[in-house]
């Protein structure tokens, strides 16, 4: 005869039933992982256990095989400077660099006005470029 399932149990691909505490809770319940696969809380490893989904490209290895860390989703998401610190202090010093910037470029025009060799104003010439080149790369 047929089976039949009940509601408040969930059927597995296999045909297996599981109540619905075993479904999404990083265990292969079924022996399928059907009860696994579309979890939004968890991620298959390639080598085909689960792991909780915030694990993934955290920068700790938690899969066998390592696919939680090596893959395109993780490259996406390299994080340069992972602590808000960090953040702080390079955008800092970015504007620091920008505002002295702008000064040595005001600086060597005032220089150039005064400048009475070829020899100074050449060079001040070259400072002013490489601040411009500087301030616009950011």
């Amino acid at each position: 005869g047929k089976l039949t399932y009940h509601s408040n149990l969930f059927k597995c691909s296999n045909n297996r039933c599981l109540t619905y505490d075993k479904v999404c809770d990083l265990q292969d319940d079924c022996g399928d992982a059907s009860d696994e696969l579309n979890c939004t809380n968890n991620f298959r490893c390639g080598s085909k256990e689960f792991i909780p989904l915030v694990n993934k490209c955290d920068g700790r290895i938690n899969c066998l095989d390592y696919s939680d860390e090596c893959n395109e989703e993780c490259d996406k998401q390299v994080k340069i400077f992972p602590h808000v610190s960090l953040k702080i202090l390079a955008g800092f010093l970015g504007l620091l660099a920008n505002v002295l910037n702008i000064g040595v470029i005001f600086n060597s025009i005032n220089e150039i006005r005064k400048s009475a060799s070829t020899q100074n104003t050449v060079n001040r010439i070259c400072i002013m470029c490489i601040s411009m080149g500087d301030l616009l790369m950011g």
